[in-house]
């Protein structure tokens, strides 16, 4: 029997249907999003329902939740959430080996881009930490871009069965750019030289993005002390992030500016929903690259997720902010001020106090003053999904739809399609969402 795919596309053009019907060799129906279609008669469904499905004629919907106000659909679990739909041959490339791996079980690629300058001693624990992935090696590639060092950094690379580039020294958005030219993969993460990761790392990033297409993901960062070397050694400190995040919500949807928090030192992306979106090469020196890059990617529609179990471990070295690095940021955030003009963007000039060696302004009140968004947790609800009965995403719709006051919801562990579902959950009464055991220090906080 001949299987049928039906795409819910909401920007993309609409004669994507004789391609895919071609390469995937079935029926395929593309229909607008205003196109009313009764959930009923459409079967939602997600890798773990495929199987299920796999012999009878069946129906998917690929699917934007939340994306319109005439979006007739709502959140369901199990659904793949796809975003833009262009017809270019790459495009469609990619198009079709997502539909593959959720259909057959068909592998993505997974390409790790490291810039990497002067870091020979790190990189090796680095790579060494990539090559030990739970994942078949033949699933992923790792490419270093060495950007001009005075080092053995290529050589420690060369060692490893990287790709590796050799650039002239342009600076890391330069390097990461030609990562991405390099780049064979449909999920792109972006990973600085002296991250180390756990070796399922790959794996909790491919859950999420086999979700949805329109995520850019950022993982937490923890700072080992000096002479530890590996993940597991323990005694690190948290990243001002993940602080801040206890003060807000982990879900980056109940923050007005998420691309604040974006640091490429543990960042991913698909290639499909990054487009012809690059690093903006004139930031040179130090900073704001990696601001600039997630602020354009926010203002394309990326969804924006933190996630604690996507861990990057920063070997320690000297990061103190000297005179002369705070000039080059200043210089760099006057370049920012000068591309977006806009409120939220032009806020961000609040935190050269924070940057300025001699003034070190406290970075929470600064980032309050600049989200300007602190939710009160007095007078708040709990509602913990440890306590939930059946599927979690009926269980937030109960939830809503009962709530007479302001809630927070916790989970007592990362889940991937929580981590994904909560931020299309627009409901004005969601003000949190909180790993359980960040919860007692987030009221602490306020």
């Amino acid at each position: 029997m001949r299987l049928h795919l039906k795409i819910v596309t909401f920007q993309g053009p609409l004669e994507i249907a004789s391609q895919l019907s071609e390469a995937l060799r079935m029926d395929v129906v593309v229909v607008d999003h205003a196109t009313p279609l009764p959930v009923r008669d459409t079967i939602l469904v997600g890798p773990l329902a495929f199987e299920r499905f796999a012999n009878a004629d069946c129906k998917i919907l690929l699917h934007e939740a939340g994306h319109a106000v005439e979006n007739p659909f709502s959140i369901e679990s199990g659904m793949l959430i796809w975003r833009y739909c262009p017809s270019d041959e790459t495009s469609m490339a990619s198009l079709v080996r997502w539909v593959k791996h959720h259909l057959y079980g068909t592998p993505l690629l997974v390409s790790v881009i490291i810039p990497a300058y002067n870091r020979q001693d790190h990189l090796r624990f680095c790579l060494e930490a990539l090559f030990k992935q739970n994942l078949s090696p033949d699933s992923y590639e790792v490419i270093v871009v060495d950007d001009g060092s005075s080092d053995a950094t290529a050589e420690v690379a060369e060692s490893f069965p990287t790709k590796t580039i050799r650039t002239s020294n342009r600076g890391p958005g330069a390097a990461r750019n030609v990562g991405i030219e390099a780049a064979k993969g449909d999920i792109l993460i972006f990973l600085d030289a002296d991250i180390l990761v756990e070796n399922d790392y790959l794996d909790q990033i491919c859950q999420r993005f086999r979700l949805s297409n329109s995520l850019l993901l950022l993982g937490a960062r923890r700072h080992l002390p000096p002479g530890h070397t590996n993940a597991e050694s323990g005694g690190y400190n948290l990243d001002s992030r993940e602080k801040l995040l206890r003060r807000y919500s982990f879900c980056l949807s109940h923050l007005n500016c998420p691309w604040s928090l974006a640091y490429t030192c543990n960042f991913s992306i698909t290639k499909h929903f990054l487009g012809s979106i690059r690093f903006d090469e004139s930031f040179v020196g130090w900073g704001l690259e990696d601001i600039d890059f997630a602020y354009r990617l926010h203002q394309q529609g990326a969804h924006f997720i933190f996630s604690k179990r996507i861990c990057g471990y920063h070997l320690y070295h000297d990061r103190q902010l000297t005179m002369n690095r705070y000039l080059s940021w200043l210089q760099n955030l006057e370049l920012f001020l000068k591309k977006h003009s806009g409120d939220k963007a032009q806020g961000f000039s609040l935190f050269k106090q924070v940057f300025h060696p001699e003034i070190k302004a406290n970075y929470f009140d600064v980032f309050d003053q600049f989200e300007n968004s602190l939710s009160c947790r007095q007078h708040i609800d709990v509602y913990d999904f440890a306590n939930a009965e059946g599927d979690p995403i009926d269980w937030i719709k109960q939830k809503c739809q009962e709530a007479t006051k302001d809630f927070v919801l916790l989970s007592s562990s990362s889940n991937a399609a929580l981590d994904v579902y909560v931020p299309f959950f627009k409901h004005p009464r969601i003000k949190s969402y909180l790993p359980n055991e960040d919860w007692k220090q987030a009221l602490c906080q306020n």
